[in-house]
Parts: structure tokens; sequence; C-alpha cells
């Protein structure tokens, strides 16, 4: 019984209050907080889920929590905090947005092949654009985009063809990306976190829904 009522005191201080903050794992250490927290909560908290992970593999359910959140306005949210963060140095929330990315822009791609799905990658690069243009993402969402699609469609064993530009900021930057581009993406570049690649032996997560 004292256990119940415990339960419920802490419950209730949350609901007050709130979770624990955490700097550098659900809330940003430096001068990036108010700009992360316009991101949408729930979104941020499956980035948080995701670096609070480090190099472990996922669950089944942040998998499929992170799926349902394949739609645009969520992915390019996730855009916003991954460069946020990383502007602001924080490698490991970087990190998870990174890699909730991976598995939005996956399960993008698998809809996109099963013909389950009406947004496209093409329509993902298009928004990206737009939104730099209008200020409203950092110019870094350009080349993250790029790596992050490129690993993607490596990790499926799709090719995006041997884009003459792509190809050369690839050699001005050895290792830092795959050959094989997304479409009309002239960008390139490292992330700054973690997120599996597995070649060209299958996806990075078996995407289902």
């Amino acid at each position: 019984m004292a256990g119940v009522r415990w339960a419920e005191a802490v419950y209730g201080h949350v609901v007050q209050h709130g979770t624990l903050q955490v700097p550098g794992l659900n809330r940003p250490t430096g001068g990036a907080d108010d700009d992360l927290f316009d991101i949408d909560a729930a979104l941020f908290a499956l980035a948080t889920d995701w670096a609070a992970l480090a190099d472990a593999a996922p669950d089944p359910d942040l998998l499929q929590r992170s799926r349902q959140s394949a739609d645009l306005p969520s992915i390019l949210d996730a855009f916003a905090g991954a460069t946020i963060a990383g502007a602001a140095s924080e490698a490991t929330l970087a990190s998870g947005f990174e890699r909730l990315l991976l598995v939005q822009l996956e399960t993008v791609l698998q809809r996109e092949r099963s013909g389950a799905g009406t947004l496209r990658l093409e329509a993902i690069e298009r928004s990206v654009n737009a939104a730099i243009a209008a200020d409203e993402l950092p110019a870094a969402a350009r080349t993250l985009f790029a790596t992050l699609c490129q690993r993607v469609r490596r990790g499926n064993g799709v090719s995006g063809g041997d884009d003459p530009a792509l190809l050369a900021l690839v050699a001005a930057h050895p290792g830092s990306a795959r050959q094989d581009g997304c479409p009309g993406v002239h960008g390139t570049g490292g992330t700054g976190g973690g997120g599996e690649s597995r070649g060209t032996a299958g996806p990075l997560w078996p995407v289902t829904g």
C-alpha cells in the first residue's frame, strides 16, 4: 500500500512539474534551449529516447513509435532538432535526432517501394530546400538530408546514380558519405551521431508499418 501511495505522489509531481530535465539527454546544455524547445514535445521525447540508447539497439516499441512519426511535418521538425543540436555542440541529442531520422526516412522509402504511402524522398528534399530558403531550417539540413538519405538508400540496396556534382563533393570529404546519392541532392557530409549502416546487406531497420 505504501508503494501505491508513493507512485501516486510521484505521478502527481510529474503532472504538476514535469519530468526531470537532464542536460545533454532530454534538454540542451547551452544556448539552444529556446530553439530546441520549439520542437514538438512528442518528437523531442523520441529523439531523447534514441539518444539514451547510446550504441544499444532499439526495442520494437521505439521503432514502431519512430515509424509512426514518419510524416513530413515531423521529419522537418527532426531535421531542425538535429541541425540545431549539432550547431550547439549537443552531440548526444544530435545523434538521437539523426537516428530517429534514419528510421523515418527508411519508413518513407519502404512505403514508397511498396506503394503504401504518398510521401516521397523527393518531396522531403524539396521541402527541406524550401524551408532553408524561408530561413525555417539551417542550411546544414541540406547536407544532413543528403547524408542520411544516402545511408538509407544504400542500406536498402537502392542506387540513386552517380551525380558528378555529388561525387565531387564526396571526393572533397572522403569517408563522410556514400557515393550512391539521393534524387537531386547536390551535397554531402558526415553525421554527428549513431544510426546503423549495413551496406547492401539489408535495411537499417526492418520496416513493416
